[in-house]
Order: structure tokens, then C-alpha cells, then sequence
């Protein structure tokens, strides 16, 4: 029960974080302040950009 709760509070961070980094982009952040500052890849900041 333990581990499913753990997993659970990792999605819900990891999400968090995307949702940040949208709102960067949006914002017209440059990619390395928005990896920086939420902790994401490039990738995974490029494809934000494309949704």
C-alpha cells in the first residue's frame, strides 16, 4: 500500500511540474530557465511546446 501511495505522490510532482512548465512557456521563457527552474528536460519542454 505504501509503494502505491509513493508512486502516486511521484505522478502528482511530475505533473505539477509539467504544469508549471507550460505556464513558462506560454509566458515566452527561454527552454533553459524553464529546465532549470521546474527541473525538466529539453525534451520533454519541446514537446510541451508542440501541444
Amino acid at each position: 500500500m505504501a509503494k502505491a501511495k509513493d508512486e502516486g505522490i511521484k505522478q502528482g510532482v511530475e505533473k505539477g511540474k509539467l504544469k508549471t512548465a507550460h505556464r513558462m512557456i506560454q509566458k515566452g521563457l527561454d527552454v533553459d530557465v524553464i529546465s532549470e527552474v521546474a527541473g525538466i528536460s529539453h525534451p520533454k519542454i519541446e514537446r510541451l511546446k508542440q501541444q
